[in-house]
């Protein structure tokens, strides 16, 4: 028994046009990640802010 992924009108070419679409996503998706590797997380740390006036009105979150 064969098993096909996709089946259609198209014939055989519902089988390339869905493999296309699974090669594009997974190519993407590789291409994403690796960008996010390559990123440093050097992140610049800014001091805490002054408190102002409309601080007081506000309760501190802990």
């Amino acid at each position: 028994m064969m098993v096909f992924p996709a089946h259609g009108a198209l014939g055989s070419w519902d089988e390339v046009i869905f493999f296309g679409v699974v090669i594009l996503f997974v190519g993407f998706m590789a291409r994403s990640w690796l960008r996010g590797q390559s990123l440093s997380d050097d992140l610049d740390v800014d001091e805490a802010a002054t408190p102002t006036a409309a601080d007081e009105n506000h309760f501190p979150l802990r």
